[in-house]
């Protein structure tokens, strides 16, 4: 019966105690959700499996820890010291979790050469925010990713020290010093986009284009659309853009190797 008594004693308080992190938890994921990761960035950057990962630490193994410490014969005293030692270890693994998510965020929606590149935080040396166009000298934090283009290199010099810098991982999308206004970019990519009937005509890929289509509510022939990537995915996305090449929606299908 004292072991019986022990056990529902635990359950319940590490109830109350997965009851009040679940709504925390409830608050916050909203939150990260809305500001940093919009859609489709929470599926394109990993915004969900970091939740999942905040939610497996602070929900379910702070309850757990409750549990094998919650006896009826402590004091409140010892039980509330525990529980407070229990909770200081979640909010600790919570700010980690915070950090890593404000790292992981989307800073910038890059067009570059034939594509678009959505680029996080952690992708941005802060150093070389300094070289960038007035107006993007700072990296958004509540505002969403920031919409920019890709300049030309300024002489052959800037060319070969762009190449080698690709060549090492660092594309222009990447790096302040080269981003410009989207409205510079947008007859180039006027010249790039393709005509969205390319998709449509694809047996594979309409059935997925049907749902998004139908919300964007214009003619398909005035749509057209470049490839989205990232470097924390592999999936593959779109982004659908309009006549005047501004970005209208997004959608889950391959943009690469399609045939004109």
């Amino acid at each position: 019966m004292g072991a019986e008594t022990r056990v529902v004693f635990a359950i319940r308080t590490a109830g109350w105690h997965f009851f009040f992190g679940g709504i925390l938890l409830g608050i916050l994921a909203a939150a990260i959700f809305h500001f940093w990761f919009p859609y489709p960035y929470r599926k394109l950057l990993g915004g969900q499996h970091l939740i999942g990962l905040i939610f497996l630490v602070d929900v379910v193994c702070g309850p757990l820890l409750t549990t094998i410490v919650a006896r009826p014969g402590k004091s409140r005293r010892e039980l509330r010291l525990d529980i407070s030692l229990i909770v200081c270890l979640q909010i600790l693994a919570l700010g980690y979790g915070i950090y890593v998510a404000s790292q992981a965020r989307p800073v910038a929606l890059v067009y570059e050469v034939d594509r678009f590149v959505a680029v996080s935080a952690s992708q941005v040396e802060p150093e070389e925010l300094a070289d960038a166009p007035i107006g993007y000298q700072a990296l958004p934090f509540f505002s969403g990713p920031l919409l920019v283009g890709v300049r030309e290199p300024l002489n052959g010099n800037e060319a070969l020290q762009s190449i080698e810098l690709s060549m090492r991982g660092k594309e222009p999308s990447v790096r302040p010093g080269w981003w410009q206004a989207y409205a510079a970019s947008q007859p180039q990519i006027q010249k790039r986009m393709r005509q969205m009937s390319l998709l449509i005509n694809n047996e594979k890929m309409h059935p997925i284009l049907d749902d998004v289509l139908s919300a964007i509510d214009r003619p398909v022939d005035r749509l057209y659309f470049l490839p989205l990537t990232s470097r924390s995915s592999m999936d593959e996305w779109i982004v659908i853009l309009d006549e005047n090449a501004e970005v209208v929606a997004y959608a889950p299908v391959g943009g690469f190797d399609i045939p004109h």
